[in-house]
């Protein structure tokens, strides 16, 4: 108990000043509640447990009541349709580029702002790029899905069936009909590192070309080539092939090529 001298809150006090064991008596007591506080404080309420339901969480206390439910943030992804040149796409939104070019063509989602190259009286329709970055290198458009499509080539009179990045990946059915001269019924393959002008922008290794002969006249196949033992470059009508990109420039080939020499 504490040993008050004058009239207040905590009663009447002694009325006179304390003696040195009354004084002593008071440090005492309050180093006793002190030291016990210290010893043994007291606990807190604290969280038990959280659920998450939905979009919103509640927190459940040590002492049985509950805090909540709160709202939780979460991503919306919005779907803006066809790239549009010269707006501003913000984070998440997702965006579909269809301009003929199956390396760049597909469906974009933005990872941070991203103004699209706009449009201008001399190239109303310039073109994307998907490789855009950050000042400190980080991507800026994540590319989900690509929109290559089977490519299908008719033609009677081709003298020299040229591959380009146009055939990336698709489906290519040469046509050539009422021709036996197999010069004249030619595809060629380039090194894509060596011919800029018809590969602006070289397949990865890996990348596949399938090839259809859907004419009635022989195709012949030639460029940097690598057929299988015995095989020449010849397919006959309705013969199917697929050509894979490799290192140093080169095609893998394997399907319906003849055997023998030519």
């Amino acid at each position: 108990m504490t040993i008050y001298r004058t009239v207040g809150a905590w009663g009447a006090g002694k009325g006179a000043n304390l003696t040195p064991a009354e004084v002593d008596e008071n440090f005492y007591g309050h180093e006793q509640r002190i030291g016990e506080l210290e010893d043994n404080p007291p606990e807190g309420v604290g969280i038990a447990s959280i659920e998450v339901t939905g979009t919103t969480m509640t927190f459940t206390m040590t002492d049985a009541t509950t805090r909540g439910p709160f709202p939780l943030p979460y991503a919306v992804f919005r779907f803006t349709d066809e790239l549009v040149h010269g707006v501003t796409y913000q984070p998440l939104d997702m965006f579909v580029v269809q301009q003929g070019n199956p390396v760049t063509d597909g469906l974009y989602m933005v990872l941070s702002s991203y103004t699209s190259p706009p449009a201008t009286t001399e190239d109303p329709n310039p073109a994307f790029d998907p490789d855009v970055q950050e000042t400190d290198g980080d991507p800026i458009l994540l590319k989900m899905f690509g929109t290559t499509v089977g490519k299908r080539i008719y033609g009677e009179e081709y003298e020299d069936f040229q591959v380009s990045a146009t055939h990336v990946g698709g489906y290519t059915r040469v046509m050539i009909f009422g021709n036996t001269d197999i010069t004249e019924g030619a595809v060629t393959f380039t090194d894509p590192t060596v011919d800029t002008v018809g590969w602006p922008t070289p397949p990865e290794y890996g990348t596949e070309f399938k090839f259809r002969n859907g004419g009635d006249a022989p195709l012949l196949f030639s460029g940097p080539i690598n057929f299988q033992p015995g095989h020449t470059g010849l397919v006959e009508p309705g013969g199917v092939v697929l050509l894979t990109y490799t290192v140093g420039g080169s095609f893998d080939a394997e399907g319906d090529f003849l055997l023998g020499t030519l």
